[in-house]
């Protein structure tokens, strides 16, 4: 006898939404569950990049694979991978394609709670503040909520050019951790793909 073939199941179906990853629980995550999304690249590096869509936005990690175009920030792109887990959900990619130019999104202008409890991981963000100090590639910025310690991509001549100046500062945001336990480090903020 021949046997039926199987079922499509939803959990076979690739999860299409970074919220939907998102709202994933660690044990679920570390499945390797199948995804298939599509977002606009708001940071990338030699290794992974930041994927954002109209809810959402993630880690993506491409490793060693190499696409057919090269990374642009702002172009739109379609990834395919597996869920994995870090700090926070994450897929890692084993596919991906340009489908064409994007748009920024506009970006998220956080509160303090979501500025202090790592929320903002992956977003893109706007910070308005004043320059207190410098230090290399890291300012200290007052904000009408607080002082918050901001580490960027930016030439470190810039922030010390605007020192005692208000600015607003956009970029892709990753919380301060403390690596060994992943956990957040309140008052400490990462913008890379900073202007």
């Amino acid at each position: 006898l021949d046997e039926a073939p199987a079922k499509s199941t939803e959990s076979d179906l690739p999860l299409a939404r970074i919220a939907e990853i998102k709202s994933l629980d660690h044990g679920e995550l570390r499945k390797g569950l199948p995804a298939r999304i599509r977002g606009v690249v708001t940071h990338f590096s030699g290794d992974s990049l930041f994927l954002q869509d109209g809810e959402s936005s993630i880690y993506v990690r491409f490793g060693e694979l190499k696409f057919s175009e090269p990374l642009k920030l702002s172009d739109y792109w379609e990834i395919e991978g597996k869920t994995f887990v870090e700090f926070a959900p994450s897929v890692q990619a084993t596919a991906g394609r340009r489908l064409g130019p994007g748009t920024m999104p506009e970006p998220l202008r956080p509160t303090w709670d979501q500025i202090m409890n790592g929320s903002l991981d992956t977003r893109y963000v706007e910070l308005k503040g004043v320059i207190i100090s410098t230090e290399g590639f890291s300012m200290e910025l007052l904000t009408h909520a607080g002082k918050i310690k901001v580490t960027s991509d930016l030439d470190p001549s810039l922030s010390k050019q605007n020192e005692n100046a208000v600015i607003r500062l956009r970029g892709c945001a990753i919380p301060g951790r403390d690596e060994a336990t992943l956990q957040v480090r309140s008052g400490r903020l990462w913008l890379c793909s900073a202007s």
